[in-house]
């Protein structure tokens, strides 16, 4: 019995540090994370205009860049798949309700690995793509 419980516990350690572990993203992460954006924060002038940190402790920046806005589809694209959506006929999307990922409106969805961060703005309810320059620890 007290081997059973022993591995019980050992269990429930290793999925809890492995699943905390899933969402851990680094400057090298090909996944995205998400924050919070109102729209009055977004600038086109190709100034910084958001910063943040990753969990690694690199940190970030966010900037309005000509060729990643003229390829904004294709960074949605790999975004919602990455989330788990099919692009079906007639350009529709769709996904298993229980697996996939959704995405929300005033959130920035950061991949450091592309270095592009996909914004979805609530005004407009349309998604734009942005730069975003790593910087590494200080």
């Amino acid at each position: 019995m007290k081997k059973f419980i022993t591995v019980i516990v050992f269990s429930i350690i290793t999925l809890t540090f492995l699943n905390c572990r899933s969402t851990y993203i680094t400057k090298n992460s090909d996944r995205w994370k998400k924050f919070e954006l109102r729209p009055s924060q977004l600038s086109y002038s190709g100034d910084t205009f958001f910063t943040s940190r990753l969990d690694d402790n690199n940190y970030f920046g966010i900037f309005y860049d000509d060729e990643v806005f003229d390829d904004r589809k294709f960074y949605y694209n790999i975004l919602m798949d990455d989330f788990g959506w099919t692009l079906g006929t007639n350009d529709i999307w769709t996904a298993d309700p229980y697996t996939v990922r959704r995405t929300k409106f005033g959130h920035i969805y950061v991949n450091p690995k592309r270095k592009v961060a996909v914004y979805f703005n609530p005004s407009t309810e349309k998604y734009t793509a942005f730069k975003v320059k790593i910087q590494s620890k200080k």
